[in-house]
Formats: C-alpha cells, structure tokens, sequence
C-alpha cells in the first residue's frame, strides 16, 4: 500500500485482542521527491475507531487530541535514528513491533532479518493504558509542507 502526500491513514477495520500479545512486522520506504523531507511514518495502537485523522499534514497523520482518545505509535520520521543512518531513502527498512509480558519492543533493521536484540523496549499495560485489550491496528503518514512517499509492505500480525 502506498500513502499520498497529505494525510492517509490506514488501520484495520476491526479490532483485535492484545491482552495475549502480539507481533507486527513490516518493510517501508519513505523516499524524498525534491521538496524537502515530511513528517514521517507511524505504526498506530489506538481503541477509538478506524477512521481516526489528523488535520492536514501534522503528527504523522494522527494526534490523540482529533482521535478524542489514547493513540500509542512507533513512528519512523528522519530524527528516528535506532542505530540507522536515515530512514529516507530508496532502500527497504525494516520493522518488528513485539507486545508480551507488558512489555512493547521494537526492532529496526535495513535488511529482512529481524535482529536479536530491540532497538528500543517499553513497559506498558496496553488493555490498562486504553481501558479495553481490543485495539486498532495500522499505518498512518503525513508530509507537512513537504513531499514525501510512503510505502509499507509485507505486513504481518500474529496474535
């Protein structure tokens, strides 16, 4: 799936069950077109609806305060870092997003293998933090005053 160049999010219709765990993975591109680098790229947890945006072009394509309610992301802008040069470019990243135990790691790599150790982990109660273990989700994107394309691919949930 491809996002365009203002606010696209996409974030699966229903809901599914997180108080077990879960696992996401997922390639993306997000590539310069010559006006400058845009927001950026987010992987979205949120329990208020599929249909959840932002205003034109800011927070990633999403901001709790539009959503009415808690929005948890793993965002990918050109400040994210994780061990990795830029995350513009041509070239394929590659992402895994593991919640168990209460604890949410993320994995970040420029090839398909998932690496042994996150970049980064969180403790965090999902079903507490949101009221429900039922949550949405998806992919969400924005490029500001600026032109980016952002590509996902190869998306994978196991729960």
């Amino acid at each position: 799936m491809a996002f365009g160049v203002q606010v696209f999010p996409h974030v699966q219709t229903a809901t599914i069950d997180v108080s077990c765990g879960f696992s996401a993975s997922f390639g993306f591109i997000i590539n310069d077109v010559g006006f400058g680098t845009g927001d950026g790229l987010a992987f979205l947890m949120q329990a208020t609806g599929p249909t959840v945006v932002a205003g034109y072009g800011e927070s990633l394509g999403y901001i709790s305060a539009y959503a009415k309610g808690k929005v948890v992301t793993v965002g990918y802008t050109e400040k994210t870092r994780c061990g990795i040069a830029d995350p513009i470019g041509d070239e394929t990243k590659y992402v895994w997003v593991d919640y168990a135990a209460k604890v949410l790691s993320i994995y970040y790599s420029t090839d398909s293998t998932k690496p042994g150790s996150p970049c980064t982990t969180w403790s965090l109660d999902l079903p507490k933090y949101f009221g429900t273990p039922n949550l949405y989700l998806g992919f969400s994107a924005a490029t500001g005053y600026f032109a980016n394309n952002h590509y996902v691919a190869g998306v994978e949930f196991t729960y």
